[in-house]
């Protein structure tokens, strides 16, 4: 049977790597929030431009509502 030997040091450097992983992961979580949030709304600007252009190129009086212009 093998001991692997953990002086202070050793231990005291790797409790504060582990806080700083969790630190991390709870400044990653936001982020990744913020990233999916942007893709959904690149989405579906995306998606709504192509309904339009399927009706014959102009805006509906719908999406005015939620970009603001209106026709």
């Amino acid at each position: 049977m093998h001991f692997i030997s953990c002086d202070s040091d050793n231990f005291f450097s790797i409790f504060i790597f582990k806080n700083n992983i969790k630190k991390l992961k709870k400044q990653v979580k936001p982020i990744r929030i913020l990233i999916n949030e942007k893709q959904i709304t690149d989405n579906l600007t995306a998606l709504l431009f192509q309904i339009d252009s399927r009706k014959g190129g102009r805006p509906s009086k719908h999406s005015g509502a939620a970009t603001g212009f209106c026709d």
